[in-house]
């Protein structure tokens, strides 16, 4: 985790929020619910900087929730990314965009990554190969 500047995806009694250093002004925003149920979900947030609801989180392609974004930068990652932590699962694809996506790209990687033959894919039977997963 970033030590100053940073984002923390992060999930306890079946919440998972995005919590964001965001210049002190607010605390993070939810993803919803229903993604603990044994598979696979598309979770992402979008970002842009000193806008109204420019800090949103997707849940499957769907908006969830969206609030104000403060006027703080995204870090530059100089000291690292870490992904995952005491987690019994596999992470097929992780994607840092320039730009914001969320909602038009969630569908395609939910058929097409995360998910196998547009069907929901349990944890357990979803075990990435090279093939399956794309730039």
């Amino acid at each position: 985790m970033q030590s100053a500047d940073g984002f923390i995806v992060t999930a306890w009694q079946n919440n998972v929020q995005i919590l964001s250093n965001d210049g002190g002004t607010s605390s993070g925003i939810s993803v919803g619910t229903g993604f603990d149920d044994g598979n696979w979900h598309h979770i992402a947030f979008t970002w842009q900087r000193n806008t109204p609801n420019g800090f949103k989180s997707y849940l499957d392609g769907e908006l969830v929730e969206q609030r104000q974004s403060s006027d703080t930068p995204l870090p530059a990652f100089s000291s690292g990314i870490y992904l995952g932590s005491m987690v019994l699962s596999n992470l097929q694809t992780v994607r840092s965009m320039k730009y914001a996506s969320g909602l038009s790209h969630a569908p395609r990687q939910k058929y097409g990554l995360a998910y196998a033959m547009n069907s929901v894919c349990p944890k357990r039977d979803c075990l990435p190969t090279t093939s399956s997963i794309r730039a």
